[in-house]
């Protein structure tokens, strides 16, 4: 941590896995736990996510970073460096695929969070269903 503080061109770990969890789980999500597991009970949940996944992951992703400092594709250039082009296509094939139905899912989301703020429960939403 000190060091990080002596050279201002190193980020601390705990920066890096904030960056990750807001870009890669959002604090929307975090809202949609709230609701889904009714309360207060999700956190339990959030602690070990954190420590099973967005620490691991912010590490993985300062080493890939690190490593291939001039790659301007992110994941793409990292898997083209390792594994090649066929590969490297698959993975960005991926991210948009994925993308398509996390997309779509959002206006759902929103709606029910909206019920949520409005009546403090999902009932009138699970009701349309």
């Amino acid at each position: 941590m000190i060091e990080s503080q002596n050279n201002p061109k190193k980020m601390m770990w705990t920066t890096l896995a904030m960056m990750a969890f807001s870009t890669v789980w959002g604090f929307g999500n975090v809202v949609n736990g709230y609701v889904y597991f009714d309360g207060t009970r999700v956190i339990f949940s959030w602690v070990v996510m954190f420590l099973l996944y967005f620490v691991p992951y912010a590490l993985m992703v300062g080493e890939l970073g690190a490593t291939f400092k001039k790659a301007e594709g992110g994941v793409s250039s990292w898997v083209n460096a390792t594994m090649g082009a066929k590969w490297a296509y698959y993975a960005g094939w991926t991210y948009w695929a994925v993308h398509i139905v996390y997309i779509s899912s959002k206006g759902t989301g929103g709606l029910r969070a909206m019920a949520w703020g409005i009546f403090g429960n999902t009932h009138w939403y699970d009701g349309l269903l």
